[in-house]
């Protein structure tokens, strides 16, 4: 099915070349003004590299059809970011006619119709619901379905800290070895952003991996490992075994070179990158397992300390999807024990963070809202000050309902991390809501959804929530992007699902979803007002007003690039009209980004 799309072109040139390309593949045009093109939007590419991990089949019912309009649109739960979009406008730069219809003809590459050589880089960190890699997996697949696969990024055998995950990877070791993660209680050492680590005092103390075919069919170059390297730490080496013909070899592999990085808590972190690309790897040669020995060669070296590895496939270009999980944890927990966290994603470089917490703060009655809204606050300024043009996107917590006890404190962290979100000019994605609001967990659960805890989701259940999240980010790459794809079929396929659920995109105004939080808590909470020229910097704190203090509607909204009064209206669960009479606004379509709106009570 094609769907109709807009482009706007600079020049006449660049508008001749758009012509010209589609003309070549026989694609009728419409024109309606002199500077506007109507086509057709760009079918998904996929990358030569790029299988699909086997997720959980999801058995749909009242499938939906070509001729039914949509009634589910993720994107209404997504508030965007100028990062965001300026992301989303960098990621167009993979989509393989962006060197033919975007660039100039003198910068264009000898080969027009493939992409850019660019990995862009997706990290997603949160709790149990991201450690298991099935929500985040279907998020994966569907942008490295239409941008290439670059790989999964770092990996940790969480296996080793009696844990799950991550699928495909098995471990053994050798020697004492200790675990811990952002839970451990009074930990005396750093952690990053994988949240697990691994510490041993034996001297050739070995870690094995085996790997299944998930891993075996891609073909790597460069194998990099996270560990301690300051000069009291055992040294490293490291082995792979690889398939060829059915025969297994074994070779030790060349270290490249190791960054040593200097961090503020306990121990320091490095980086070691060896050499894979020396097997020849292709495909009819598989990895199939690694070995990482810790010799002791120096008497001042006493321990070492493992943090995670990465697979670096040869595909250079593509989306890179890394996703971390802790088990039971609080994005507190992260903050407090993960001190190599903002140093490490700085290394990284990632385009876009996804942060998904809240389920077990939710649970947690004692939680001081003002606390933990200062403490993930800073947290954010400083990564946003070190990553200054990342798109940082904030997912709220699911609806659940452990042991059939209704979380005291989800609607309160939920407004809380969506306050933050609009105040910093994070962009922010109401998951609890996409998924039907309050109450909705018995819905998923009746669909066979859920597992019987009616906190954690089966494979399905993970799969529909990623899939929804997918559709948010990518509708939102297209409305930024100047190379739109198309995602009809995955909305069709979520809407459908949607349906069966009986959950709508008006579930978004369903007011059990607000919270109204004492005054008293209201005036604790630092007053962040954004200068909509710095995202990252906070204005002057203003006094609120009395009446500001008795319902958290009663505030004033700084309109950001993108926002309509619409979607403004949505987020406080107000009317249009409302709000338009509460600021005598004349033209409801003129609003601009930095205008400050009254949001009238409900």
């Amino acid at each position: 099915m094609f769907r109709l799309l807009k482009l706007t072109t600079p020049t006449c040139s660049y508008l001749f070349a758009f012509i010209t390309q589609l003309s070549l593949v026989s694609i009728p045009l419409v024109f309606s003004t002199p500077l506007k093109v109507y086509g057709l939007a760009c079918h998904p590419i996929h990358s030569p590299n790029f299988k699909a991990e086997p997720t959980a089949s999801l058995q749909l019912s009242n499938t939906n059809t070509d001729s039914t309009p949509h009634t589910y649109k993720a994107h209404v739960f997504l508030t965007s970011s100028a990062n965001l979009q300026n992301q989303c406008r960098e990621l167009a730069k993979l989509h393989p006619n962006y060197s033919t219809l975007i660039l100039p003809p003198t910068t264009r590459k000898s080969n027009p119709a493939a992409p850019l050589k660019k990995r862009f880089k997706i990290i997603h960190i949160g709790d149990s619901h991201i450690q298991n890699d099935v929500l985040s997996d279907a998020i994966r697949q569907q942008f490295q379905t239409h941008f290439g696969n670059a790989g999964s990024g770092f990996l940790f055998p969480y296996g080793l800290a009696k844990s799950y995950g991550p699928r495909g990877i098995s471990a053994q070791t050798l020697g004492a070895w200790i675990d811990y993660k952002t839970m451990t209680p009074s930990l005396d050492r750093g952690l990053g952003i994988t949240g697990y680590g691994l510490s041993s005092y034996t001297p050739n103390a070995r870690l094995h991996l085996n790997f299944s075919d998930k891993f075996k069919q891609i073909p790597y170059h460069r194998l990099k490992i996270w560990h301690s390297v300051d000069s009291t730490s055992f040294d490293l080496t490291a082995q792979a075994t690889w398939e060829t013909n059915s025969q297994l070899q074994y070779r030790e592999l060349p270290l490249l070179y190791e960054d040593i990085k200097d961090s503020t808590p306990a121990r320091s972190w490095g980086q070691s990158t060896f050499d894979l690309s020396s097997f020849g790897m292709n495909a009819t040669t598989r990895l199939s397992a690694l070995d990482f020995e810790f010799p002791k060669t120096d008497n001042a070296q006493t321990h070492t300390d493992f943090y995670g590895f990465q697979l670096e496939s040869t595909n250079s270009s593509g989306v890179e999807y890394q996703s971390y999980g802790v088990v039971g944890s609080q994005f507190t927990h992260f903050i407090q024990h993960a001190g190599y966290s903002i140093e490490q994603l700085k290394y990284l470089q990632p385009n876009i963070i996804i942060f998904s917490f809240g389920t077990n703060e939710a649970y947690n009655g004692k939680l001081n809202d003002a606390g933990y809204y200062v403490a993930v606050d800073n947290f954010l300024r400083q990564l946003q000050l070190a990553l200054p043009n990342t798109a940082i996107v904030l997912s709220n917590c699911q609806d659940t309902r452990s042991g059939g006890r209704i979380p005291p404190k989800q609607r309160e962290v939920n407004f809380l991390l969506k306050e933050l979100a609009n105040q910093r000019n994070y962009a922010y994605f109401d998951l609890n809501a996409a998924m039907g609001g309050w109450n909705s967990i018995y819905k998923w659960n009746r669909q066979g959804l859920t597992l019987k805890d009616l906190v954690h989701f089966t494979g399905a259940g993970y799969t529909l929530q990623g899939k929804i999240i997918a559709s948010a980010l990518l509708e939102e790459y297209n409305q930024a992007s100047p190379l739109p794809i198309d995602i009809d079929a995955l909305d069709t396929e979520i809407d459908s699902l949607a349906r069966m659920l009986q959950i709508f995109t008006a579930s978004n105004n369903n007011p059990q979803n607000n919270v109204n939080l004492p005054a008293k808590e209201i005036q604790n909470l630092p007053d962040i007002q954004k200068n909509p020229s710095s995202s990252s910097q906070p204005t002057k704190r203003n006094q609120p007003s009395k009446s500001s203090t008795n319902s958290y509607s009663n505030v004033v909204h700084v309109v950001r690039s993108g926002e309509s009064l619409y979607r403004i209206a949505l987020r406080y669960n107000v009317t249009v009209d409302a709000i338009v009479k509460k600021n005598n606004l004349k033209n409801p379509k003129s609003i601009r980004p930095g205008q400050k709106l009254l949001i009238p009570r409900k």
